[in-house]
């Protein structure tokens, strides 16, 4: 290989290199940006972290003694009871009663303007 093979060799790596870096930059660009000294429970709420869906699936008790199983896409199945708090600690069970569940927002946040979720009963049978 003579002197201007390997320059132009040279040259066309360097711009291969060049390209990668721009499209690495484009792909983090466009990829949801967030400020790393937030905690992710205040991160805002346009950045596709939805908080809210949780699903009661199950109830069992009677009285004051419920034990309900609730699930949410990020952390799955949990088992939970009046007065819990659910990791990572942003929500408390207030209320666990025949009518379903209630999850409060723990230290008084407010979380995209919510700061109380209702969950309905998971009971599908009628009462007659």
């Amino acid at each position: 290989m003579n002197y201007w093979q390997g320059c132009a060799l040279c040259v066309g790596g360097l711009l291969g290199l060049v390209s990668t870096a721009a499209r690495c930059d484009s792909v983090i660009r466009e990829s949801v940006m967030r400020d790393p000294f937030q905690p992710l429970s205040e991160m805002s709420c346009n950045s596709g972290q939805d908080q809210q869906k949780w699903q009661l699936k199950g109830m069992v008790g009677s009285s004051s003694r419920w034990i309900a199983w609730l699930v949410q896409p990020q952390i799955g199945w949990l088992r939970v009871r009046d007065g819990d708090v659910i990791p990572p600690g942003d929500w408390q069970i207030t209320q666990l009663d025949r009518g379903g569940a209630t999850l409060r927002q723990t230290g008084g946040k407010v979380s995209c303007g919510v700061a109380e979720i209702r969950l309905g009963p998971p009971f599908h049978h009628n009462k007659e």
